[in-house]
């Protein structure tokens, strides 16, 4: 699984980077091209440094600088939703504005909308196996139609602001395989959800 995650964002980097080389390469003018980053704690890079207030200069959106051309604007939340997302590029012009200079966005949001939906942080307060049961699949359904809704108005947003071309990622199970009862049921009920998700 691990693996699977490190050649995606190794070939991502690569696209990227090729991506950003030819217009580096062409362009008349010696200015940095702008990358915005939009998502929750995955673009924060939440963890990966300690008594975080910013964004990690560790977190995938910086891995994308490849020589130094291109400037990051690094919008990503811990703990955001969708709706969080949604709301903020509503009532913050910050956002906007960043978003108009813009020449390639980036989108990781709604593993939040998830976690919530089944009420994650109370799941793992039991040391029961979790099963996924017909209302727990519900919520989860539920969940991802209201997730897709809500992409498309936050991808229909971002192309109100700017032209560039928007890099949306899909989700991750975020549990990994594990002997023990209940992460491994956690994994296994990640493993019926994201693949619905994602498509």
């Amino acid at each position: 699984m691990k693996s699977r995650k490190l050649v995606t964002l190794l070939t991502l980097l690569l696209i990227i980077n090729t991506f950003f080389s030819s217009f580096a390469f062409a362009s008349e003018h010696n200015h940095k091209l702008s990358l915005v980053a939009l998502g929750d704690s995955i673009t924060f890079g939440y963890g990966l440094e300690q008594n975080m207030t910013s964004p990690s200069l560790k977190a995938f959106p910086n891995l994308i600088k490849g020589n130094g051309s291109i400037e990051v604007t690094n919008l990503g939340a811990p703990g955001w939703t969708s709706t969080d997302l949604l709301n903020t590029l509503n009532t913050n012009p910050n956002f906007d504005e960043a978003l108009r200079s813009a020449n390639i966005v980036t989108l990781n949001i709604g593993s939040n909308d998830l976690l919530k939906a089944i009420q994650f942080y109370d799941m793992i307060d039991t040391t029961s196996p979790i099963k996924l049961t017909p209302d727990l699949e519900l919520k989860v359904k539920l969940a991802a139609l209201r997730l897709g809704e809500q992409l498309k108005t936050i991808v229909g947003h971002i192309r109100e602001q700017t032209s560039a071309p928007i890099i949306l990622y899909t989700l991750y199970n975020p549990f990994d395989e594990s002997s023990d009862p209940m992460m491994s049921s956690l994994h296994n009920l990640g493993e019926q959800i994201v693949p619905a998700v994602n498509d």
